[in-house]
């Protein structure tokens, strides 16, 4: 058989044949050397044609050599019996000639159960596999050794893919550069299979504090179960579960009343589980008597403790207090405490120094940071540096940023104000007041509300509540009519202020009184008014013109609208003090409640709290979140305006932070003081901040890491940014048993010590490491099930991938092998080189015969 590599240049004889059709009549009647001469050249160019075509003679069938590799491991021997196994190999193994079968069984290791044979006659399985394991690196590298030299070689892999130690590419490498063709057969897993991945909980708790236990659970496919949890070998719970495919996560919540080490272990039930090993998974938590935590506040002259010192007392919450004054952080202070609470501290106060070490408690030693900020907290307060670290920002998108405001002043036009002021003869307290509120109408954002009530005996909308905008004149020549006459009868300017406010949509809605006079209250009921402003959104601030001003009204006025009394002996100064109280009211971040409280995004946080429960806030600080913020409680002041973040947090480097953006001292107290849940949600914010391992300086550092029962402890020492070397570690590690081992470090890089334990049990181990200048770090290890057992699914990705590496199919149907698969390779020479020969020795021949006389007849 004959098989050309160019087949196209074979068209290329056409050309010849075409020549000799055309001119067949002309030839004839030539003399035969003529005809002859042209035969010589036709050969010789269809020869030398058929040579560039690559002309190849078959010789011989080369063998062809088919390995089988087998996955034994635990991860799919409950669903591939070794009875079905043997009749599926028998049944693919189909005799043929030059074709040659083996079989490798492999599990943590591979072996050669059959060499290569004509077929398998495969009627038991007699090699002991470890099926603990899945080595497919292995099982290849062993296939690829044992081929013949000669042949063609071709690997079917029977697997679901999962490998649990040895890397593949090395061995794909290698059979790609020897031309051995990978084909893989899907092995399902278990269909039936439930597990517990991992438990997740913190490595160190506070006595009577609460903290959470998660489970991941894996189910192959919906089903039901019952997840026991042990603390100490002591059932403590049962939980019914409802899984669905894939990973569910249960969390539960433990507290616990004594110092010490506290084993868990949890333990799954499942009916039709196909594998018991990876049912049970076992945690350990250390209790520590002193909770650790440093509260500070603001200096408390009646030394009565604070709301919040008599929650962590009464939920038995030990703690250390200082003020704001007396918080001198350094970073070995501060590796005394998991948790700092700031309790609405006046932050423009806090000191450079201050702000730092918070950064570096939080982010580098892995510490809890709980702001608690209310409105005398963010007044005048802004600091990015300080704001970096929170889970939200004081500073929004510039479309919200500024929260919407709306404005009503009532101006005082009675009779007393068109006194004039001393030293100023020409102008009276009207014109004074006429142009502080004409500045402050200058400086108001367009996209703010604006109202102007002026109130004598009676009152007069001089501006009706309205957006600014492009009004700004308008309203100056408003004001500017305004003239001085009459008593000074303000209640019903004050309510129609109310309403018209309660009807605005705004964030912040403000009241702000201008008087110099007496108020008369005969037939008035200003308490009532006092409680409306008091129970709603709207704050109220008083300025007192001159010492006739009614100062008891007044004042109470703004401590019932949480605002500000400003007393003007001179009304000279009604513009400065004016403008000073706009800025203030603009920048307002602490905006009045009462505001409902609903639930975040992450509002599962709060694992024992109703949070559709909750009662209102009397007031909160308005923040935006950032990207990454974790939200579990928010205020949604508008439906169609973005909730503002009430309850945030976020990881801030090795810490968290949490921010509550209400008061729990001042405002935003009263209707949380008598609901029950705020205990709880102390509790909560508390164990979700507390860190959960020993704090650390960085001087001396260990990372763990296991993989199927070996332990790697790797160890960084330096101090001042360099490596500390030539240290001499000591390490052990013990096993709740009682049964410990040293470990023996080596350098392995500049600061870098690294410890090996091989084989180690299934179990929960304490690891110790100690050096004489820097201290001793300690971490828990766990060393979970083998890995065999944590990867039950098919891998399908892994096995398509092997297949296209070498060439070979990932093959979807196991019932036979392709035709394809069996196809032996046949053994072609070249015979272009003697074709090209032949054509040469005609034309030599033909140049020869031109040089000799021949007759011709």
């Amino acid at each position: 058989m004959i098989r050309f590599h160019h087949l196209w240049t074979l068209a290329l004889l056409l050309i010849p044949l075409v020549y000799l059709f055309l001119r067949r009549h002309e030839l004839g009647s030539r003399p035969i050397a003529d005809r002859l001469a042209i035969a010589l050249r036709i050969a010789s160019i269809s020869l030398l044609l058929i040579s560039l075509a690559g002309p190849q003679l078959l010789s011989r069938a080369e063998n062809h050599y088919i390995y089988f590799l087998a996955d034994l491991s635990m991860s799919i021997r409950p669903s591939t019996s070794e009875p079905l196994l043997m009749e599926r190999l028998n049944a693919w193994a189909i005799p043929e000639p030059h074709t040659q079968y083996g079989l490798i069984v492999f599990g943590k290791q591979p072996f050669v159960e059959l060499p290569f044979a004509p077929s398998l006659d495969l009627k038991a399985i007699h090699t002991e596999v470890e099926p603990v394991g899945t080595d497919l690196s292995a099982a290849l590298k062993l296939a690829l050794t044992t081929f013949p030299e000669e042949g063609t070689k071709t690997i079917v892999l029977l697997s679901d893919g999962q490998s649990t130690q040895g890397d593949v590419s090395e061995a794909l490498v290698q059979a790609a550069r020897e031309e051995v063709k990978i084909f893989t057969l899907p092995v399902d897993p278990p269909t039936s299979e439930f597990s517990i991945q991992d438990v997740r909980v913190p490595r160190e708790v506070a006595v009577d504090l609460p903290f959470v236990l998660q489970s991941v659970i894996y189910a192959s496919k919906p089903g039901r179960s019952r997840l026991l949890a042990y603390r100490n070998e002591m059932l403590i719970s049962q939980q019914e579960l409802t899984l669905h495919a894939g990973l569910n996560f249960v969390q539960q919540s433990d507290e616990l009343h004594q110092a010490g080490m506290y084993e868990y272990r949890m333990e799954l039930v499942a009916p039709d589980d196909a594998l018991s090993p990876n049912n049970t998974y076992q945690a350990l938590v250390e209790a520590v008597g002193d909770p650790r935590i440093l509260l500070v506040e603001a200096e408390n002259e009646s030394h009565f403790p604070s709301p919040l010192e008599r929650l962590l007392a009464n939920a038995g919450h030990a703690y250390t207090k200082a003020s704001l004054r007396e918080f001198a952080p350094t970073p070995v202070s501060l590796l005394s405490y998991r948790a700092i609470i700031l309790n609405d501290v006046a932050l423009r106060e806090m000191s450079r120094d201050q702000i730092e070490q918070l950064e570096r408690y939080v982010r580098d030693l892995g510490g809890g940071l709980w702001l608690i900020q209310g409105r005398q907290a963010v007044e005048e307060f802004y600091d990015r540096e300080f704001e970096m670290m929170l889970p939200v920002t004081y500073e929004g998108p510039e479309e919200v940023q500024r929260p919407a405001l709306a404005l009503v002043m009532l101006l005082d036009r009675s009779g007393s104000m068109g006194e004039a002021v001393e030293a100023m003869q020409k102008l009276d307290k009207i014109d004074l007041l006429k142009e502080a509120a004409i500045g402050a109408v200058e400086k108001l954002d367009a996209r703010n509300y604006l109202g102007i009530i002026a109130f004598d005996a009676k009152y007069d909308w001089v501006v009706p509540l309205g957006l600014v905008q492009n009004r700004k004149n308008d309203i100056a020549q408003a004001i500017q009519g305004l003239s001085a006459e009459g008593g000074t009868d303000i209640y019903d300017a004050l309510r129609q202020a109310l309403a018209q406010l309660t009807q605005v949509r705004a964030r912040v809605k403000h009241i702000l009184v201008f008087s110099d006079g007496k108020v008369s209250k005969e037939n008035r009921d200003f308490e009532r008014i006092f409680r409306e402003i008091q129970d709603s959104t709207i704050s109220a601030s008083s300025i007192a013109i001159g010492a006739q001003a009614d100062i008891d009204f007044l004042w109470r006025l703004a401590e019932a609208g949480n605002g500000v009394k400003y007393e003007v002996k001179d009304a000279r100064d009604l513009p400065e003090i004016t403008l000073q109280e706009l800025v203030r009211i603009e920048r307002a971040r602490w905006i009045k409640g009462p505001v409902p409280v609903s639930p975040g995004p992450f509002a599962f946080e709060l694992h024992n709290l109703d949070v559709n429960a909750i009662p209102p806030a009397d007031g909160y600080v308005l923040t935006f979140e950032k990207p990454a913020a974790q939200t579990s409680l928010q205020i949604r002041t508008e439906e169609d305006l973005p909730a503002d973040p009430l309850i945030s947090q976020w990881q801030y480097g090795l810490g968290k932070v949490v921010v509550l953006n209400t008061s729990l001292t001042q405002e935003g107290l009263d209707r949380w003081l008598n609901w029950d849940g705020l205990s709880v949600l102390t509790a909560e914010i508390l164990s979700q901040i507390y860190s959960e391992g020993p704090l650390q300086l960085k001087e001396l550092t260990i990372q763990t890491k296991v993989e199927d029962s070996h332990l790697s402890v790797t160890a960084e020492a330096e101090r001042d940014g360099l490596w500390l070397d030539l240290l001499s570690l000591e390490g052990h590690l013990s096993g709740l048993e009682g049964a410990s081992q040293t470990l023996v470090f080596e350098q392995v890089g500049p600061g870098h010590y690294r410890a090996t334990v091989e084989d180690l049990p299934e179990g929960v181990y304490l690891l110790r490491v100690d050096e004489k200048s820097l201290g001793r770090v300690e971490d828990v290890v766990n060393v979970p099930y083998a890995a065999e057992y944590r990867r039950i699914s098919l891998n399908q990705e892994a096995l398509s991938k092997i297949a296209r590496a070498t060439g070979g199919e990932y093959l979807e149907d196991a019932g036979t092998l392709p035709p394809r698969l069996q196809d032996r390779t046949r053994s072609y020479r070249d015979i272009w080189q003697p074709i090209a020969l032949v054509a040469l020795f005609f034309f030599l021949v033909d140049l020869i015969a031109r040089k000799l006389p021949m007759p011709r007849s």
